[in-house]
């Protein structure tokens, strides 16, 4: 009996140990990410190697923290070390997506022709079709800067929801920016040049240049790893300067994107929030708003309420933004 009684403090001990230390984990890994997302390098880097840090974390977790780091800062010889560690290591075929994309969008934007085709090449060897499709599609175009996509994606485009052609036409916009005769390429390819305007090359028949409008989406897109970057947002003022205009499209309502904008000086021109819902100019002027209807919100609110699990709900009156929780036990 006392065997058995020791057996079970033992397992308790084990248990509440390993709570603990998970615990640990998961606060450190949020405070390391969170330095990131407030440019706190030098502080990041002080703590990344330390002992505590190798004790509390395997080698795999430490080298993700540093590569998103590096790629944070831009810093193109820490990275390439980095990757290449991390490339040694034995990796699931989800681990080599992640780890061989963001390698190859990291060097694309670089325009780093030898490491694109390098980890394009990775690329080329998953089974996932659909990423090595999108992966040569970026390659031919940022990196041979050829048309050979042209045609298809102009297809492509035509066939597609609103909400579907975001990256087609960022693409095809990168086309035609490049030193070539626009016009020439949409009579031959795009039927859009019959009606007397191209919506991507933004020329009429006289050549006359216009204004271009920017939209972006925010959290995971313009804020990458919860941190804009400076060269993002040089990025934006060189837009600007050359007389364009800049949308943010976001999720977030308008109270929480204009602290965000606030926060990292972010020059928007009109702010569509609420997935559409809303429109607002600089100064949060309410230009377009699409509410729900107040019995179907109702509705809601209340099945929202009854199913089991839900930890909470949001209502948005447009412009602010307030959570209201179910089950205090699970929040």
């Amino acid at each position: 009996m006392d065997f058995m009684k020791v057996i079970a403090v033992a397992v308790v001990v084990a248990l509440v140990m390993f709570t603990v230390i998970n615990t640990l984990k998961t606060t450190t890994y949020r405070k390391m990410v969170s330095l990131l997302e407030n440019g706190s390098f030098e502080e990041f880097h002080s703590k990344i190697d330390s002992r505590f840090m190798k004790t509390l974390f395997p080698k795999s977790a430490i080298l993700d923290l540093k590569l998103n780091a590096a790629l944070v800062e831009q810093k193109k010889k820490e990275a390439t070390a980095i990757l290449e560690q991390i490339c040694a290591m034995p990796l699931t075929s989800p681990q080599k997506e992640n780890y061989y994309m963001k390698a190859f969008n990291f060097y694309v934007g670089l325009e780093d022709a030898r490491n694109s085709k390098k980890y394009l090449s990775l690329i080329n060897e998953l089974p996932n079709e659909r990423m090595k499709f999108e992966a040569n599609r970026v390659y031919n175009i940022f990196i041979l800067k050829n048309d050979k996509d042209l045609k298809d994606l102009l297809e492509e485009v035509e066939n597609m929801e609103d909400r579907e052609k975001g990256v087609n036409e960022y693409l095809i916009s990168v086309i035609y920016k490049r030193p070539r005769k626009p016009e020439e390429i949409c009579r031959a390819e795009s039927s859009a040049f019959r009606t007397g305007r191209c919506r991507y090359c933004r020329k009429d028949r006289k050549g006359t240049e216009e204004m271009k409008l920017l939209a972006s989406d925010y959290d995971g897109t313009l804020k990458y790893l919860d941190h804009v970057t400076q060269q993002d947002l040089d990025s934006i003022h060189r837009w600007k300067d050359a007389g364009n205009m800049f949308v943010m499209d976001t999720g977030r309502s308008m109270e929480s994107i204009l602290e965000e904008a606030k926060k990292y000086g972010i020059p928007a021109d009109y702010y569509i929030t609420n997935n559409g819902g809303m429109l607002f100019d600089k100064d949060g002027n309410e230009l377009f708003a699409s509410y729900l209807d107040p019995l179907m919100s109702h509705d809601i609110m209340y099945i929202a309420k009854s199913i089991p699990g839900v930890v909470s709900y949001v209502v948005n009156d447009g412009f602010h933004r307030h959570r209201i929780i179910v089950n205090e036990e699970l929040e």
